[in-house]
């Protein structure tokens, strides 16, 4: 709804995937360039609703940087949520009414998935920065077991690794069966939505 922020008092808004958007941005602030040369954010101008062109969906996930998790202060964090959120990928093939429009125009209908080993090791850095064994790491992804061949990848990962740790996400009931049920718990599953 980015005319709606941009009447509530926003002066910009990034729509889908901000990541390379926000630098962009901030370096076209910096050198006094149009704000029309940024894709993937809408801005008022003249108090006209200018949406600029969308900007292209990232399709090397491994590329992007892990969060900086070491800049927050997880003792205060931890006094109402024990949960870290990571994601392993964008994008769903479904059409489920109660998500598809915003989903779509966040992250497309391609599933585009970050490898095994790099969620592994944005796992790893998260636990050498927050330095507690009690988080949960919460997948938003919306189809993060759409591809049984990645969820064993990803599992195979924190077994070679021997990593301790528990995880959930949401889910298809359509993509799930036994076998993957077993095949999470091993891996740290804790609970599905």
């Amino acid at each position: 709804c980015p005319e709606e922020c941009l009447r509530k008092g926003f002066d910009i808004v990034v729509s889908g995937e901000g990541e390379y958007t926000l630098i962009d941005l901030l370096e076209k602030m910096k050198s006094s360039h149009s704000l029309r040369e940024v894709n993937g954010i809408a801005f008022l101008e003249n108090n006209e609703v200018i949406l600029s062109a969308p900007r292209t969906l990232i399709e090397e996930l491994d590329n992007l940087p892990f969060p900086a998790r070491d800049l927050i202060d997880w003792d205060a964090y931890s006094k109402v949520n024990d949960t870290i959120t990571i994601f392993a990928s964008r994008g769903c093939p479904f059409n489920c009414l109660f998500c598809k429009p915003m989903q779509e125009k966040m992250f497309g209908k391609k599933v585009r998935r970050r490898t095994a080993s790099n969620v592994i090791n944005e796992i790893e850095q998260a636990m050498r920065d927050i330095k507690k064994a009690d988080y949960v790491f919460v997948f938003a992804d919306d189809t993060l077991l759409f591809s049984k061949e990645w969820v064993i990848s990803f599992c195979n990962e924190i077994k070679n690794r021997n990593l301790k740790l528990k995880w959930a996400c949401q889910a298809r009931v359509d993509d799930i069966d036994e076998e993957l049920l077993k095949t999470i718990k091993a891996g740290g599953c804790r609970w599905l939505s």
